[in-house]
């Protein structure tokens, strides 16, 4: 009887530890079918990325499955710079959260400095969450104009609403 006890008392410090398996799991698979603004199309599908094309058959827009989860996508844990220097290291940027946190999303305009000119190029994210997974879409604003910007905007508000 005293064994028990003690096995369940390590089974429960063991739980206790592992958080209950509450942790958030981020997808190893994309799920790139999202309802795009009319007269766009989703192309060069991998399990990671997708690239956006305009009637025209121009990228405009880059979507990928990041290693984000949607908590730490809320959270000021430093997983979003982290991220950010992954993937555009060496830039400037300034972010603002939207949604909630049941329902999270980060916008990011993003600098990149000319070293010879001193020039800075921007880049425009959005960061979602849709179905566990948390999802980085690059919109090329040089490529769009402002109404289109915001119809792929409300691309991504949409995801929250429908998780």
């Amino acid at each position: 009887m005293r064994r028990t006890k003690w096995i369940l008392a390590v089974l429960m410090l063991t739980l206790a530890l592992s958080g209950c398996g509450s942790r958030e799991k981020v997808p190893q698979v994309g799920d790139f079918s999202f309802e795009l603004p009319e007269g766009f199309t989703i192309s060069d599908v991998t399990d990671m990325t997708c690239t956006v094309l305009d009637g025209d058959g121009t990228v405009v827009s880059t979507i990928r499955l990041t290693d984000i989860t949607p908590s730490q996508l809320w959270d000021d844990d430093g997983a979003l710079p982290r991220y950010l220097n992954k993937v555009a290291y060496g830039c400037e940027y300034f972010g603002w959260k939207g949604g909630d946190e049941a329902h999270p999303l980060h916008y990011i305009t993003l600098y990149f400095p000319d070293p010879d000119t001193l020039e800075r190029r921007e880049s425009y994210r959005v960061l979602f969450v849709k179905d566990g997974g948390v999802y980085d879409m690059w919109l090329d604003r040089e490529k769009l104009d402002a109404q289109t910007v915001t119809a792929f905007e409300a691309v991504a508000e949409r995801q929250g609403e429908e998780g």
